[in-house]
């Protein structure tokens, strides 16, 4: 796995250095039709029209637009009709699990590939689909398809990569004196500037847990740097977490909720409806930890802030830690295809031409603001660009836990982190916690 996302990064400094020459190789059409190349496989129905259904998490209107573009186009093209469905993340995930395998899974569903698409895979609900995919691997990021392939065999195709970083207000910055940190020590400096003016220094909605967890994985691979990266669930001889990086990246995340470097009841508050954006939006924080869903979010929601106020940089390295800004915290998202689907073939072709057509992705990357998997898409936007830019310095990368490591664990350490935010738990609690479990499902093994 290490290897794998080790790869993603150098697909992406490829897209990078072609990215800086424009697109070599472009549609060059604006009505978004079906391409010859990418739709070839399956021939024009005559009759009424094949169906598919497809759920997302994408939705800003710019990739709303894109998505119902290329569906009509595809009918047009194919006699296949997509009808596509746009849910919240933590609502989305909830009912997809409670409908695969009861028959009414959509034909093709969002994944985020790693652990969280292989309990899907384990339970025989989801297509294999290398061969079918085989004719345009090519064209995307090639490291990309390793989250969604076991065992040597494919089960999705992606199409986002979501490099996380942190979004800052530069407006601000300029109006306190304020650089950027590189360094904890002057993170510290920039929050006690802010929280003396009134200003929240980090915006962040934890009802989902899943944000919290994301600043605790940075404190953990900027302490323990790349030898304390988790690759998969693993003992390596004094535990599966490094127990110092762990216990000291909660002590810094503690010290941050002491100090009111996020919302009041930050628990409480959900980043699928927006509630911690609208804070930075607003000038009320400075800051956001988010992954690439942020920027297409913020496109959408907020174009004047976007365009005048937005920047990004990597996570500061912190006091006595060995990592780097180098360690980046990355995964990605794919589509998958249902083991209920009636019509695999019509689906993979959809993908196919949805991931693939380049004026559709370049749509997708500099209106929606979202950073693609497609190869050779001429990036524009100023805020994907400098997202690719530092993801293309990675030396060493971490997945997500909740898609890299067994559900059980996940779990364990979402909620524990989540508990050390609302004040529940201490960081020694939170390491035993996640420690434990992991050791139990080893064991179980």
């Amino acid at each position: 796995m290490k290897k794998r996302l080790l790869s993603i990064v150098l697909a992406i400094s490829t897209v990078m250095s072609l990215a800086a020459c424009g697109s070599s190789d472009t549609s060059g059409n604006t009505s978004g039709a079906v391409s010859q190349s990418a739709a070839s496989d399956v021939q024009s129905g005559s009759g009424e029209a094949k169906h598919l259904t497809l759920w997302t998490i994408v939705k800003n209107d710019a990739a709303t637009k894109v998505f119902n573009d290329a569906a009509a186009n595809f009918k047009k093209t194919n006699n296949v009709e997509v009808e596509i469905q746009f849910f919240e993340n933590d609502p989305y995930k909830t009912k997809l699990k409670t409908v695969m395998g009861s028959g009414q899974a959509p034909d093709i569903f969002h994944s985020w590939g790693g652990a969280w698409l292989k309990q899907f895979v384990d339970e025989d609900q989801v297509l294999e689909i290398t061969d079918k995919s085989s004719d345009f691997k090519s064209q995307l990021s090639e490291a990309a398809w390793d989250l969604d392939t076991f065992d040597g065999k494919v089960y999705g195709v992606p199409y986002i990569l979501t490099g996380t970083v942190i979004y800052y207000n530069k407006a601000l910055f300029d109006k306190y004196g304020l650089t950027f940190p590189k360094t904890w020590d002057e993170m510290q400096t920039v929050a006690k500037t802010f929280k003396d003016n009134g200003i929240i220094p980090f915006a962040m909605g934890n009802k989902g847990a899943w944000p919290g967890a994301m600043y605790y994985i940075y404190q953990y691979i900027r302490f323990g740097g790349k030898d304390a990266i988790i690759t998969g669930l693993e003992d390596k001889g004094n535990g599966v977490f490094d127990k110092d990086a762990f216990i000291n990246a909660g002590k810094n995340i503690k010290q941050m909720v002491d100090e009111g470097w996020f919302p009041a009841g930050t628990n409480g508050i959900n980043y699928d409806t927006g509630g911690d954006r609208m804070l930075f939006y607003s000038e009320k924080a400075a800051m956001m930890l988010q992954t690439g869903s942020m920027s297409s979010a913020a496109k959408d929601e907020s174009p004047d802030f976007y365009k005048n106020n937005l920047a990004v940089a990597p996570f500061p390295t912190v006091n006595g830690g060995k990592g780097t800004t180098q360690e980046t915290l990355l995964g990605n998202n794919a589509f998958s295809v249902s083991k209920d689907c009636k019509n695999p073939d019509d689906a993979v072709a959809f993908l196919k031409y949805y991931t693939t057509d380049k004026e559709l992705n370049e749509r997708n990357a500099n209106d929606g603001g979202i950073l693609v998997a497609t190869k050779d898409v001429n990036i524009k936007d100023p805020i994907v660009s400098g997202i690719m830019g530092i993801l293309s310095q990675s030396t060493s990368v971490q997945n997500f836990f909740d898609q890299g490591l067994p559900t059980e664990v996940a779990t364990a350490f979402n909620e524990s982190t989540q508990a050390l935010i609302g004040g529940a738990m201490s960081p020694e609690d939170v390491y035993k916690k996640c420690e434990d479990t992991a050791q139990k499902v080893l064991k179980d093994k």
